[in-house]
């Protein structure tokens, strides 16, 4: 069996255990987790719910650290989140995960002690690698095409127009084609996210203009933010866009399918040319999927450019111009070799101590070692380096502010402190990849989200640039 048919394999298993929530007991404190769906992701951010009920009758200090447990590729290390736990009460959290693999269990502390068994994570394979694993792809550069969300009452005959193989593979543009590597995300009315960062796993959601009207109002603004920051939605029937979308809302060209409109870095489609539960309308469906794969096309290269570590330095170039100074060297080595040779040997039997030479040439060994080691470091010099490149879309008639933005870092030493971002911006880590497809091994990537996100201090090695893409959204009332 190939090792391709044993990814696919594996993925399937995932799918089918993906599902399925983990809860336990420890010392008096049940913990809830539940999976985040979809199943197979690479982009955004997996959203973990994580329900903490305290029946006792005093606060709780509940920490968790989720280990990582895979032997190749980036995954995050460990994982913290330490939270207070009322008395007598249930507090709602949850676990971000960047698209970084992590680990299927975690330690638990109760109150600053360690309890003996471990909570199960239900992982799902979100990560810069996960496209290796899974049979579901459409070709983007070698990656999959992110899932889409779909209303649950869409007749099921369209869904399958998208996913039977029948449908066109080529012509569509971007090396987009239709098959079934689509994976599809179905969402009742009380099942939508209420968290932009759950809609960032997603590149399209389609849905009825009343199915956007029985949202929650979270699960609304959380979808509005989404769009913001490059996500496709198509309203499916609507003659008029809906008023909370409408404000920063430009229109753009119409096609046949539909009527678009550009907000922030994302579109919006109305669909009301064709009706859903008549299947004569599928030639109109199909043309509105064209115009719809372009469209993702084009916002996925818009915010994310898709390119690894190497493409990022050569954007941003943060390492400096250390070039081996060739006559430099020759002529340290060239003076090392006289003086711990001939001039060592003349001092020493001047002084009649030649059995000296057992500590004199360890000791000018290491004075020159430690010579081009302080050498190196202030030609590149100690002071970190920093540098941004973004872009914000400011809407004043919604006070939002929407940024993206690559920022690099270049530090001769490792800094102590790690980098830190506040919980509502994503971090996308751009990892070198390895000529087979993976991305590199990188260990020591933990993430304390107790207080915002705080990357420790293995995300930045010595002497090699880093690069993240990063994706943030503020209320702005600032006018232009």
């Amino acid at each position: 069996m190939t090792g391709s048919s044993l990814r696919r394999i594996a993925s399937v298993l995932w799918v089918i255990i993906a599902g399925v929530g983990a809860t336990a007991q420890f010392g008096g404190v049940e913990l809830d987790f539940d999976a985040p769906h979809p199943s197979v992701t690479r982009t955004g951010y997996a959203v973990y719910p994580l329900t903490i009920t305290n029946p006792t009758q005093r606060d709780r200090r509940v920490r968790i650290v989720i280990d990582g447990d895979r032997a190749w590729g980036p995954h995050l290390s460990e994982v913290y989140l330490e939270v207070e736990a009322p008395a007598e009460s249930t507090l709602r959290t949850r676990v971000l995960q960047p698209p970084v693999e992590i680990g299927t269990s975690a330690r638990v502390w109760i109150d600053g002690r360690i309890q003996r068994d471990r909570l199960a994570v239900p992982r799902v394979m979100h990560g810069i690698d996960s496209h290796m694993h899974s049979g579901w792809a459409v070709s983007r550069g070698g990656g999959p095409f992110p899932p889409i969300a779909v209303d649950e009452s869409l007749p099921f005959v369209f869904r399958e127009l998208l996913d039977d193989g029948s449908a066109p593979r080529s012509g569509l543009g971007g090396g987009f084609f239709l098959s079934r590597g689509l994976q599809f995300a179905p969402h009742g009315a009380g099942a939508w996210p209420t968290s932009w960062h759950a809609w960032s796993r997603f590149a399209v959601a389609m849905l009825r203009a009343h199915e956007h009207e029985s949202m929650r109002p979270a699960a609304r603004a959380a979808m509005e933010q989404w769009v913001c920051s490059g996500g496709v939605l198509v309203l499916i029937g609507p003659e008029t866009l809906p008023a909370p979308l409408a404000r920063g809302a430009v229109p753009t060209d119409d096609s046949d399918s539909g009527r678009g409109y550009r907000l922030g870095f994302g579109s919006i489609v109305l669909a009301d040319s064709f009706d859903p539960n008549n299947t004569a309308d599928a030639a109109v469906f199909q043309s509105l999927m064209h115009d719809l794969f372009l469209e993702v096309h084009t916002n996925l290269h818009r915010t994310d450019p898709g390119y690894g570590a190497n493409d990022a330095e050569r954007a941003m170039a943060l390492a400096p111009d250390n070039a081996v100074p060739t006559r430099t060297l020759l002529g340290l080595v060239t003076v090392f070799a006289l003086l711990v040779g001939p001039a060592n040997m003349l001092v020493l039997a001047k002084l009649r101590r030649r059995t000296l030479l057992f500590a004199t040439v360890p000791i000018l060994g290491l004075a020159f070692a430690a010579g081009i080691f302080l050498l190196g470091i202030f030609q590149g010099g100690i002071s970190p380096r920093a540098e941004t490149a973004s872009v914000t879309i400011l809407d004043q008639a919604a006070a939002r502010a929407t940024t993206r933005g690559h920022r690099g870092y270049y530090a001769p030493l490792t800094p102590g402190d790690g980098l830190r971002f506040d919980g509502d911006t994503q971090i996308r880590p751009l990892f070198g990849m390895a000529p087979h497809g993976h991305a590199y091994e990188r260990r020591g990537l933990a993430i304390d989200l107790t207080d915002g996100q705080h990357l420790g201090a293995g995300w930045i090695r010595p002497r090699v640039p880093e690069h993240f893409l990063l994706s943030k959204q503020q209320r702005e009332r600032a006018r232009v």
